[in-house]
């Protein structure tokens, strides 16, 4: 059950990345956030796509990138891009930690340099994501850092995650 969950919020992301291309969006503060999506060092990286979208109670507006590696993949996120929201232990709402290992999938949330961080992984397929909440204290706006990962352990994607400059997101949400 636990694999399946961190599979839905996975493919929850990916399903909204694909709709990217059909909704460029030409604000120039997503293209600041674009901008905060750096290069990784012996990464092939693609050129950022920005998307905002507003359905219902949904707003969704966030720049992502996508990276490769030989048979590694990462895709970083940065904005409000719905996946927050599906995550039942959203920073903020009581819990400051929380651990779940069950089926070969590992769930974590914790304080981290002053953010909540989420991290959801399959040891046997090697993917997962890191998910930085970047709201400042006593706002409602979901903004986050995702960073979703395949062929890569959960060590080696926090050092991926590590290369982005968190303070600096979340400046740059905060002003959206």
């Amino acid at each position: 059950m636990a694999n399946m969950s961190r599979r839905a919020l996975v493919c929850g992301s990916a399903s909204l990345i694909g709709l990217a291309p059909m909704v460029a969006a030409a604000d120039p503060k997503l293209r600041a956030l674009a901008g905060l999506l750096v290069e990784l060092p012996g990464w092939q990286a693609q050129e950022p796509d920005m998307m905002s979208m507003t359905q219902g109670a949904l707003s969704v507006a966030y720049a992502a990138r996508a990276y490769e590696r030989g048979d590694m993949r990462v895709m970083a996120m940065l904005g409000r891009s719905g996946v927050e929201q599906q995550v039942p232990m959203v920073a903020g709402q009581g819990q400051s930690e929380f651990s779940l290992d069950a089926e070969g999938t590992a769930l974590r949330l914790r304080p981290l340099r002053g953010f909540q961080v989420f991290t959801a992984f399959n040891k046997a397929d090697l993917d997962g994501m890191v998910m930085v909440f970047l709201q400042p204290p006593n706002t409602t706006a979901p903004s986050t850092f995702i960073l979703q990962f395949e062929g890569l352990s959960l060590d080696d994607a926090m050092k991926l995650a590590d290369r982005f400059n968190w303070q600096a997101m979340q400046r740059a949400v905060a002003a959206r």
